[in-house]
């Protein structure tokens, strides 16, 4: 295996190896696990530098996966880790579904995600509900999903949280520090042995930053809570991208190491 710490000399320049673990093969439901729909994204890994990748799949798309399908793609592209997880969309009241679906299952690590509030199930990330924000009073959208991320992080159905500050993804913007309004979650991560990604689709999002916010990747770091690299691409184009940035993020906030996960045993590799 290629650790994240090691280094590349190609052409005289020295290339940081990378890793991604939040990778949607299936996107939405528009492809299909299967060799011709994977290897774009392997292939762009490699071209990207990562040499660590995760495909995630949003578990209400990847009701099946094909395990030995994975291990076909590791034997033919071995010079890029593949790894294996889900992303579970975290809707409370669902922890019994969820955890019989991932029982028994060969996932490296499974991630948790929060995409919906409330009873009306009301996707917030979706630009097509964004004007169910009118009339919201935003610090109490933000305390309502973070009081949801707390129920997920709670639930012992995880590895990773994901893009931990999602509510932001329209640039909406609470009048009190989000830190306040995340309560106890942060040391909950931390009691839980929980990673938080460092998630780049935020760039290319209307909030146009990274997941989550420097105050939080602090407050993480004061914690000692590891963190990993992700773009959560849904295209294969969209492997590693800005995964260097995501990097020196974690360096400048003071980490030297990063998680990855082997059978559900989490590694911590320098970067």
């Amino acid at each position: 295996m290629v650790l994240a710490s090691e280094r590349l000399r190609i052409s005289g320049r020295v290339v940081v190896l990378l890793v991604d673990y939040h990778v949607h093969a299936m996107g939405h439901g528009e492809r299909e696990h299967t060799m011709a729909d994977l290897e774009p994204f392997v292939i762009q890994a490699i071209k990207k530098g990562v040499r660590e990748i995760g495909f995630t799949d949003h578990d209400w798309v990847c009701k099946d996966p094909d395990f030995k399908l994975f291990k076909k793609l590791q034997k033919k592209y071995p010079k890029v880790t593949i790894r294996v997880g889900l992303e579970v969309d975290h809707i409370i009241g669902r922890e019994k579904e969820i955890a019989s679906f991932l029982r028994n299952q060969p996932f490296d690590y499974v991630v948790g995600g929060v995409h919906h509030l409330g009873e009306s199930r009301w996707m917030f990330d979706l630009p097509e509900h964004v004007e169910r924000y009118n009339g919201k009073n935003i610090d109490d959208v933000y305390r309502e999903y973070f009081e949801t991320v707390k129920h997920a992080a709670s639930s012992g159905l995880y590895q990773i949280m994901a893009h931990l500050d999602l509510m932001k993804v329209f640039g909406f913007r609470p009048k009190k520090r989000v830190l306040s309004l995340m309560g106890d979650l942060l040391e909950i991560i931390k009691e839980r042995s929980l990673v938080v990604e460092i998630n780049t689709n935020g760039l290319f999002k209307p909030v146009g930053e990274i997941y989550p916010a420097l105050d939080i990747l602090k407050r993480c770091f004061e914690l000692e809570i590891p963190v990993t690299l992700s773009s959560d691409a849904h295209r294969w184009e969209d492997v590693g991208r800005e995964l260097e940035a995501a990097r020196s993020l974690a360096k400048k906030v003071g980490f030297r190491q990063i998680a990855t996960f082997e059978q559900g045993k989490m590694i911590l590799k320098k970067i």
